[in-house]
């Protein structure tokens, strides 16, 4: 092993035998490092690779039992992938689901899914090689080189729906087989109606006890500033958000990805680790201007960050309070917010503070609209929490009956 722990890893070609020579070993491979090595009982190793890229072996012989290879390395062929390639691999992916069920049905071994921090809809191609790598022996070995070999993301996504497809086929083909996959099923559409009943029992218990909350809240002084003389302003890094709501007085964990937002993050760690964070009109959007992002946001302090191998950040951040954006502008690689908001904000009761904590989690549980749950944070930064926890339990209620 070398001492930057890379080494290129190919297949033995069919009937090879025990003692191999260079013409048994497959020219095209993977370029992969070593990640971890583990000393079994019996004096083997379990050893995790982590596979960086294709590889082609220009050059192979065996030396002192161990074989070098001098190694051309393919580099990923990143291109705009067509909407119909975006539909061939979600089709991949749900047979890839029902590819484990049968496996698992007929008693073979389908590898196991690792899950990367890569989003799927950016990087097809990477998300199909993991899959690829993970569909275990069931698929002949010749197959699974194939799917290597193929350099086009398109082909390769393309070959990869087919490939688990011929396979699920084969094995629907055998009744035994059929009939265990379907008992599988039917348990598990039991097990998730016995879940979805559970919970709504519980979501209806939690609103019960939201209720009297409210009315025991009710009986305190409003904490909703009247001093105009008590709002100030002041400039933070903002960072706009997307697919959720940080709401008042909550602790949210999210992953930042976008340039100018890890900036913005960057920033907020190197003062007072406060940063706005306001949500964007279109969650689509990957770089909206400053007209496509919400004026009313919240103010947040940054508790933790994780560095995710793929230049990505985990944060978790606790909303202090609401803000509203005087000017948004964009320096220094990242989104800057003027914010008014209230400097003398006396913190609520406990008694709102845990009533503000169940609404919050009754509402992601009501799975309310992103745009209701700006209406939410706009009321709360106008009304203060009470008349926002009303409001919360209206929404909440007609979730319900449209659901039911």
């Amino acid at each position: 092993m070398s001492s930057d722990r890379m080494l290129f890893l190919a297949s033995e070609r069919v009937g090879a035998g025990a003692n191999l020579i260079s013409r048994d070993i497959v020219r095209f491979g993977t370029i992969g490092r070593i990640a971890e090595i583990e000393t079994l009982p019996d004096e083997m190793a379990r050893v995790r690779i982590d596979g960086i890229q294709r590889g082609k072996i220009l050059r192979l012989r065996r030396r002192n039992g161990v074989f070098e290879a001098q190694v051309h390395s393919i580099k990923h062929r990143r291109s705009k992938l067509s909407r119909a390639v975006h539909k061939e691999f979600d089709y991949a992916m749900n047979l890839f689901d029902t590819y484990m069920e049968y496996c698992d049905a007929a008693g073979l071994p389908s590898g196991s899914f690792w899950r990367c921090s890569v989003d799927p809809k950016d990087n097809l191609d990477i998300w199909c090689d993991i899959i690829a790598g993970n569909l275990g022996s069931a698929i002949a070995r010749t197959k699974r080189q194939t799917l290597l070999e193929t350099l086009s993301p398109q082909r390769r996504i393309k070959l990869l729906g087919s490939v688990i497809k011929e396979k699920i086929e084969e094995l629907g083909k055998n009744p035994e087989v059929l009939n265990r996959v379907q008992a599988q099923r039917q348990k598990a559409r039991d097990e998730a109606d016995q879940a979805k009943r559970q919970r709504e029992v519980e979501i209806t218990s939690k609103l019960e006890k939201l209720k009297k909350e409210i009315l025991e809240v009710l009986k305190l002084p409003s904490t909703r500033p009247k001093s105009a003389a008590l709002r100030s302003v002041a400039e933070f890094p903002m960072m706009p958000i997307r697919d959720t709501v940080v709401l008042p007085l909550d602790q949210m964990p999210f992953v930042v990805g976008r340039e100018f937002s890890v900036a913005a993050l960057n920033q907020a760690l190197a003062t007072d680790k406060r940063i706005f964070l306001a949500a964007q009109h279109d969650a689509k959007a990957d770089n909206p201007g400053s007209q496509e992002i919400y004026r009313i946001g919240t103010i947040a302090s940054v508790e933790k960050t994780l560095n995710l191998p793929d230049n990505h950040v985990k944060v978790l951040v606790e909303a202090v309070q609401t803000g509203a954006a005087l000017k948004i502008s964009r320096r220094h690689g990242h989104f800057r917010a003027k914010v008014e908001f209230v400097t003398e904000l006396e913190r609520p009761s406990p008694e709102t503070i845990s009533a503000l904590s169940d609404t919050w989690e009754l509402v992601r549980d009501h799975h309310l609209t992103d745009a209701d749950q700006q209406k939410l944070l706009e009321l709360y930064h106008s009304d203060g929490p009470l008349e926002c926890i009303r409001q919360s339990m209206d929404m909440m209620m007609a979730a319900r009956k449209s659901r039911s």
